[in-house]
Order: C-alpha cells, then structure tokens, then sequence
C-alpha cells in the first residue's frame, strides 16, 4: 500500500507538470502572437504615413515629383526621401550599416515613372479605360524582423506593402 501512494504522488505531479507546461506554452505562444500582431499594425500605419507623405509631395510641386524614380528611404518624422543606394535588399542605409529607420521597421519607397501597372484602369469594363497622363506607381514597402524570422539571409522576414497609381490629373495647382 505505501508503494502505490508513492507512485500516484508521482503520477499526480507529472500530470501538474505536463498542465502547467501546456498552460505555459499557450501563453507564450499568445503573447507571440499580440506581438507580431501589434508589429503588422504598426507596420500598416508607417506604409499609410509614407504613402501620404508621397500624396503631400505630389500636391505640392508635381514637377519635383516627376523627378523621382527608383528606391528611397523615408526616416521617421521627416518627409525627405533619402536615394537608396545601392538598392539592397530591406533595411535603409543609415553610412554604411544598414539599419532600420522607424524603430524596429525599415521603410522604403519605390517609385516608377510612366508605369505600365498605371496606365490602365484597374476596374474591369469592357474596355478598359486610359488614365490619366504620367502615371507613377508608389509602392512603400514597410520591414521588419522578429524571433519568428529563420532566415539568416534574409534580415527582414515579414513586410507590409502599400502600392498606389499617382498622376497629375488629381492636382490642383496653386492660384
């Protein structure tokens, strides 16, 4: 009989170890989750931030804007875009470290002039109509890393990505 009470005792706590080890795993793995979630949020907010900031430039002076083409970088608080180059891949040039520019993500901005993604009306008709004169494809594209990211070659493993059809067409010149 004291053999048996012995061996329920341990019975009992391996069960109490293997409860508390599953609780413990779902709460980790949840407050993983609330991360990443809280991270893709952000990430939604700074590709929305960047996508009007490139809106402002182009309502401002649309001959600057038409100037643009290629990868920049667009830093937290400030509405210069900052030539990327040479174009790699994820994070911004910050000298000669690539680093994030927002925190814990890296912003880029990509814009084509004359883009053929631009030139036709993205709304199916039977016959798809012209846009605008000067179409310019913006894509921001909104980095980052966390411990979910496997790839030692890839240092940003999860991005946001906003792409937009700008013309002069929506511009309202100064009076």
């Amino acid at each position: 009989m004291k053999g048996q009470t012995l061996v329920e005792a341990l019975v009992a706590l391996g069960i109490g170890v293997l409860i508390i080890s599953a609780i413990a795993i779902a709460i980790l793995s949840s407050l993983n989750n609330a991360q990443y979630s809280k991270n893709q949020n952000l990430a939604s907010g700074y590709a929305q931030e960047g996508m009007e900031t490139m809106r402002k430039i182009r309502d401002n002076d649309f001959g600057t804007f038409r100037n643009y083409g290629g990868s920049y970088c667009l830093d937290k608080g400030t509405t210069t875009l900052v030539a990327k180059d040479p174009p790699l891949a994820g994070g911004c040039p910050h000298g000669s470290v690539m680093s994030q520019n927002l925190d814990i993500f890296a912003r880029q901005i990509d814009i084509e002039q004359d883009s053929a993604d631009c030139k036709l009306s993205p709304f199916p008709s039977p016959t798809p109509s012209p846009m605008p004169s000067n179409p310019t494809r913006v894509r921001v594209i909104v980095s980052w890393s966390d411990n979910k990211c496997t790839d030692v070659n890839n240092v940003y493993c999860h991005n946001v990505t906003l792409t937009s059809c700008f013309s002069d067409a929506n511009v309202i010149s100064a009076p």
